[in-house]
């Protein structure tokens, strides 16, 4: 088969060689014509592959000379004006923040709890009692905004770090508690934005305003409490106490679980009755003690 095509390939050129030179000498227009002719040839000689059944075919995915595919099918026409009615792919939106740039501490889903804090001090190094010192952590909704100064008065003058979930700023957010007698130096205001993070409002991303609060903590201990767990005026103190200081150097992995009481509800409607509940919350723990007594 190889020799037989080759020698109508060579027929085929012969003969075009032939006709040219005959013509060149009284048409120099067809010479032109026979040379793209040449081209033409030349090209599909190129494209030519054996098929494995023995016959010659022409490279998968090339265009003959008359518009025909290697199926066979002719080329349509019509594609482009077909293209023109075919609906047109809308560029897809910006993705919003995702949970993994707003936490910065390499979150892998929406549950994920850290158990490391970049920059943290080391649990396995030993430490010094009169070195422990704590800072007071929470996250909260743009709605609880309000307990923050309260939470500032019963912590006292100490280190505090929260992260809101609002589209707030955090510097505006931080004037605003200053003003109401939070610590300027000490009280550190991180905020994810609620509209780039949840613009649906289907979900309260806790563990990224978590891990968050954790990041800028600067003591060697904290204390964790979600906003609605108003801390006593004396936890500070009680913790700074050089016994319970000293324990806590003892053990790296020491844990002090702070307990929680919950008062009744001043009021019968469904509402956040604020006027109505704050008189009551204890501060002290005798107050503590006279509200069970009431009970």
């Amino acid at each position: 088969l190889i020799l037989i095509w080759f020698g109508v390939m060579v027929k085929l050129i012969s003969n075009l060689s032939a006709s040219s030179s005959s013509s060149s000498s009284s048409n120099n227009n067809m010479s032109a014509e026979q040379s793209a002719a040449m081209q033409k040839l030349s090209e599909k000689w190129k494209n030519l592959r054996f098929n494995k059944d023995g016959t010659i075919g022409t490279v998968r995915g090339v265009k003959d000379s008359k518009g025909k595919d290697n199926k066979g099918k002719e080329k349509d026409k019509d594609s482009s004006s077909k293209r023109k009615h075919e609906k047109v792919e809308e560029p897809k939106p910006e993705p919003i923040a995702s949970i993994f740039e707003l936490s910065l501490l390499g979150n892998t889903s929406p549950s994920d709890f850290r158990l490391t804090t970049p920059n943290a001090p080391s649990c396995s190094e030993p430490i010094d009692a009169d070195s422990i010192s704590f800072t007071l952590v929470s996250q909260l909704s743009h709605d609880r905004i309000w307990m923050l100064p309260y939470h500032c008065k019963r912590w006292g003058d100490n280190p505090m770090s929260i992260v809101i979930f609002t589209d707030e700023d955090a510097a505006v957010v931080k004037n605003k508690l200053v003003i109401e007698g939070c610590s300027k130096e000490h009280l550190t205001v991180q905020t994810v934005s609620k509209t780039r993070y949840d613009p649906q409002g289907t979900d309260y991303p806790v563990n990224v305003l978590r891990n968050l609060a954790f990041s800028k903590v600067k003591t060697t201990h904290l204390v964790y409490a979600d906003i609605d767990f108003w801390p006593s005026e004396s936890l500070h103190s009680i913790l700074n106490i050089q016994s319970v200081k000293e324990r806590m150097a003892s053990d790296s992995k020491l844990a002090t679980v702070v307990p929680v009481f919950q008062m009744n509800r001043r009021c019968r409607a469904y509402k956040d009755c604020r006027d109505d509940n704050i008189p009551f919350m204890p501060k002290r723990k005798d107050e503590l003690i006279g509200l069970i007594k009431k009970r």
